[in-house]
């Protein structure tokens, strides 16, 4: 996948939708990892360095792939539609991490 189809596809995170995110501690973020996709879920590392109360610390990345699989804001149905429609292997971490913690979203939404 090229930067410019990724670019295309993040598009869809609108400012709105990362700041909601930022606010709960994690974001999309683009990734040159070779063992990953080009886009994934992740925590915010240094919280800190964003203005004060802006972002909220998580523990892991799967924490913040379980706040996005199961939250019910139009950031968390933007994240989820984004990465199952375009991201095979974050999706799976997503429904690991769902999973993982109980969580629930109706099926519409996983198929």
């Amino acid at each position: 996948m090229t930067h410019l189809e990724i670019e295309k596809i993040l598009d869809a995170w609108t400012p709105e939708h990362a700041d909601a995110a930022q606010r709960e501690g994690w974001d999309l973020f683009t990734t040159t990892s070779d063992d990953g996709e080009p886009v994934q879920v992740q925590r915010i590392d240094d919280p800190e360095e964003l203005p004060a109360g802006v972002a909220t610390y998580l523990p892991s990345n799967c924490v913040a792939l379980a706040i996005a699989f199961t939250g019910t804001g139009a950031h968390h149905l933007a994240a989820r539609t984004i990465i199952k429609d375009h991201f095979p292997k974050e999706w799976a971490n997503m429904l690991k991490a769902g999973a993982m913690t109980g969580g629930q979203v109706l099926e519409a939404e996983i198929y």
